[in-house]
């Protein structure tokens, strides 16, 4: 994923922008700058995005999770199986027979 964001910059500043400075004069090279600094921008909010996504720990089954876990081997189905989930009660699904 890291290339294709730095295959793009790459397209986009160093392919497209840099040889285009030569040939746009007045108000269009202050648009091309313009429009260069937005799309730099927005490319490093989206690889900082990325990297935070990437880099972040997703986390753990919470702990009570665990006790209600033990409860439901211990004493069996403690709800109705419906569509609403709720972490105080474990059910069973009716069609795929999973505890949930």
């Amino acid at each position: 994923v890291v290339s294709l964001f730095c295959f793009e910059w790459y397209i986009y500043n160093i392919v497209y922008t840099l040889p285009m400075l030569k040939v746009w004069a007045g108000d269009e090279l202050k648009f091309a700058i313009a429009r260069t600094v937005l799309f730099n921008f927005f490319w490093l909010l989206a690889m900082w995005s990325y990297a935070r996504s990437a880099l972040t720990d997703p986390g753990m089954i919470p702990k009570d999770w665990a006790h209600y876990m033990r409860e439901w081997e211990s004493t069996g189905v403690r709800g109705v199986a419906d569509r609403d989930w709720d972490l105080k009660k474990t059910t069973m699904c009716y069609s795929c027979g999973q505890r949930r």
